[in-house]
């Protein structure tokens, strides 16, 4: 017993007892052979971008640091910040783009959401949204917005709120101010015909309006929401309890795309070239913003206060309802 024990350590031995014996072809591969883990398939993930700032989601893609992280993404097109939502809870999407207001917004009325990872940050220089207005048109400040209308891409969201509270700050009654919902690429056209007297917009489009008769009023939510999350990640809370190590893979390829786009701005170029309308001339030329990962929670907590303030909600949820112990906070 000791010899053939000491056979079954020695694999030079062993195989030349199995050629004498003409067995080495069919038995050697199961005696020394050796062993293979099989692969582990990627884990499948549908995501919703939006409209603007999606440009580190198609480099994670075209980069393969989603490949890297074991992940295989589907890539589906979004509306605006709350439409994401009902598709987050019901699983037809595990990440969205969306906005931090839009999250609390989905929390107070008890659709539990969360934010595991931020974009864009409000306060960013140059800022990468505004309130802008027509080179020759009488609207230099909030409080000639009396009486007027203001286009935002969604009503009760980050735009419309900086600018009630800059208005409630110069003194202007805030209901005295109507606001209007006009998809991001409309807002030009509609300010072009006097439709309204001002419009909240959007990165491409603010640099292609500034650019040919339009002149910014305000950045409005730099002013007053400085540091809250512009355009986020979120995620259906339970799918992150159920999901922390995709989560986490996911943050994780995220966050090399930032680090990518931010070093190499002609990467989010030909992302826009590939999926946007607008020219190769203007996007060659645009300033390219810079992404960031972690969420400000206490700036998160002022816009859900001022949210309150305005009557949207009536209550500020807590930090540990809004953010996922997985996201990167300061």
């Amino acid at each position: 017993m000791r010899a053939s024990g000491a056979y079954l350590w020695n694999g030079g031995k062993m195989r030349q007892m199995l050629l004498a014996a003409g067995l080495a072809t069919a038995i050697w591969p199961l005696v020394a052979a050796p062993s293979r883990a099989a692969p582990v398939e990627a884990t499948a993930i549908r995501v919703l971008r939006a409209p603007t700032a999606f440009e580190p989601l198609y480099i994670a893609q075209d980069q393969g640091f989603f490949a890297k992280h074991g992940l295989k993404v589907e890539i589906a097109m979004a509306t605006t910040a709350d439409s994401v939502v009902p598709q987050l809870i019901n699983g037809q999407a595990q990440f969205a783009e969306t906005t931090g207001l839009a999250v609390i917004n989905a929390v107070v009325h008890d659709i539990p959401v969360t934010l595991v990872l931020s974009e864009l940050n409000t306060g960013q220089k140059p800022p990468t949204a505004a309130l802008i207005a027509l080179k020759d048109s009488p609207v230099h400040s909030v409080k000639d917005l009396v009486g007027k209308k203001v286009g935002v891409n969604s009503l009760r969201n980050q735009a419309h709120l900086g600018v009630l509270l800059s208005a409630r700050a110069a003194g202007v009654d805030p209901k005295s101010i109507t606001f209007v919902e006009i998809p991001p690429p409309a807002l030009d056209p509609t300010a072009r015909k006097g439709a309204v007297a001002a419009i909240y917009s959007i990165e491409p489009f603010m640099s292609t309006s500034l650019g040919s008769g339009f002149r910014i009023v305000e950045d409005s939510m730099g002013a007053n929401l400085k540091g809250s999350p512009g355009i986020a990640w979120a995620a259906a809370a339970s799918y992150v309890e159920k999901n922390p190590d995709v989560t986490k893979r996911f943050n994780a390829a995220m966050q090399e795309a930032y680090v990518y786009a931010n070093a190499h701005p002609e990467a989010v170029r030909a992302v826009d070239i590939k999926n946007t309308r607008l020219s190769k001339a203007f996007i060659e030329s645009r300033d390219v913003p810079k992404f960031y990962p972690a969420i400000y929670v206490n700036d998160l907590l002022k816009m859900g206060q001022a949210m309150k303030e305005f009557g949207w909600i009536t209550k500020v949820p807590p930090a540990t309802a809004l953010v996922a112990s997985e996201a990167p906070t300061k």
